[in-house]
Formats: structure tokens, sequence, C-alpha cells
């Protein structure tokens, strides 16, 4: 649950914080800026899925009614992470930090536990492309990926981060 330090105070002094995973790369010729976004995190087709398929199969592990954004790429206001911050008492974390979930199911906790509904990052995956899924030009951060193609085959990270380099498509 590493990814949860971006709610401590000692980030206070800065109106906007982000955090990606250590395997999310900028698409080589991308303007835009995520600090120009509206939104938190990415919640695209993978993470709806997820999240319907555990309101079905893990009665009170997620809440309908609330966001559950991916853990890729999170971008919080101070705003935010003060509301989180204050409300972070009311989860339990040892709910999830066998595994399950992790970082992900606390962000989800917090936004329930704030009534904070919303804060979806525009165009689906667009901050989070999952580097095996078409249309990847189109992405703005590439999240690489084991997968080759959305049903497989898989091969090492770093096969697919040198294919993408090769692309073009990461410096």
């Amino acid at each position: 649950m590493q990814k949860l330090v971006m709610l401590d105070s000692q980030f206070d002094s800065y109106d906007t914080v982000v955090m990606v995973d250590t395997d999310m790369f900028t698409r080589a010729g991308m303007e835009d800026s995520i600090f120009d976004q509206v939104g938190i995190g990415v919640s695209a087709d993978f993470q709806r899925r997820l999240k319907w398929s555990l309101i079905r199969k893990r009665k009170g592990l997620v809440h309908w009614k609330y966001p559950y954004w991916g853990g890729s790429v999170w971008k919080l206001s101070l705003f935010e992470r003060q509301m989180f911050r204050s409300n972070l008492h009311k989860v339990n974390l040892r709910k999830f930090s066998e595994g399950l979930l992790e970082d992900e199911g606390v962000m989800h906790w917090l936004a329930y536990h704030s009534k904070f509904k919303g804060g979806i990052l525009p165009d689906n995956n667009r901050w989070s492309w999952p580097s095996y899924l078409p249309g990847i030009e189109r992405a703005s951060l590439i999240h690489v990926r084991t997968k080759v193609r959305p049903k497989g085959p898989e091969r090492d990270k770093i096969e697919n981060l040198i294919a993408l380099k090769d692309h073009g498509l990461i410096n």
C-alpha cells in the first residue's frame, strides 16, 4: 500500500500530487498534461468489470455507488488528499493488505467514507493505456504489461517495453 503515502501531510505544500506506477511511460510526442485533466484516476472497462464482479462475488468488498480507480495512476488535489486522509481511520486496512485490491480497495473506501463520487480521468484508458490494447497511439500514458495481445500470449515486461521503444511509442 505504498502508494497511499501521497495522502500524507508532507505533500500539503503541493496543490496537486500525481502518483504513477514505475511501469508507466509517457507516449512519445504526447503534449497533454495530466495536471490539466479533471479526475483522480482511471476506471476503464477492466476496472468496471472487476468492480461489478467483486460486488457479485465478494459482498462488502466494494460499494456500487462509489468509484473504483485502477492503481496505476492517481492525481489528487490538496482538498481531495485532505478529505481522504481525514477518513483513513474509517477504513479497515487489514481487509486490503493480503493481496486483494490493496491500495485500490483503500482508495475506493476513502471515496465511500468521503461521499465522493466521480473523479474518473477522461477518455477511458488514455491515462493508463495497457500496452497490449489496440489504439495505443491515442494514449497519453502507457502502462507496460506482460500481455502481448488482450487474450495473450505473455512475455517479460522488458520485452514489451523494448517493442514499444522500437515502434517509436516511447523514448
